[in-house]
């Protein structure tokens, strides 16, 4: 009988403990993949590859090259995991070189995202970027953090 408490109690305590890492591990990210796309005045989506922003990598190592006089918009595929709509706080720009940071979007573009969804944002009015050639960051925040970027190279 001792032995079987000893047992019970060992498995008691690692069980709780399980249960309490998971309880910590806290909330999914918010976006899976982030993809920034040149904008066009064609008619249409711009790529049917959109659709499928492969893989999970809100912050990637891949730079987007863009000409100063080029126009952006977004494309993100947002976390089935989330449990509730996701509104972001700020979409920005930043400077690598000068450490500047400036705010674009408009406020309804901020959200409300929906679990699993895949929206393109600034696709019916795109933003212009920084006149001055550099390396730069493309940010999204969430409850004032980063919580994904996309590196874009501005060449002329």
């Amino acid at each position: 009988m001792k032995c079987y408490t000893k047992y019970l109690s060992a498995t008691l305590a690692i069980w709780l403990l399980l249960l309490l890492s998971a309880g910590c591990a806290g909330l999914p990210d918010p976006i899976e993949r982030i993809q920034l796309f040149r904008a066009s005045n064609q008619p249409g989506i711009p790529t049917a590859g959109y659709l499928s922003l492969s893989g999970n990598d809100p912050m990637p190592d891949m730079v987007y090259e863009f000409s100063s006089s080029d126009t952006i918009f977004l494309g993100i595929r947002m976390s089935k995991r989330l449990k509730e709509n996701v509104i972001f706080t700020k979409y920005t720009i930043f400077n690598k070189d000068t450490s500047v940071e400036t705010n674009i979007g408009f406020p309804e573009q901020l959200g409300p995202f929906t679990p699993g969804q895949i929206p393109l944002i600034a696709f019916d009015d795109p933003w212009d970027l920084p006149s001055k050639t550099g390396q730069y960051e493309f940010r999204i925040y969430f409850d004032n953090r980063i919580i994904s970027k996309a590196l874009l190279n501005i060449v002329d």
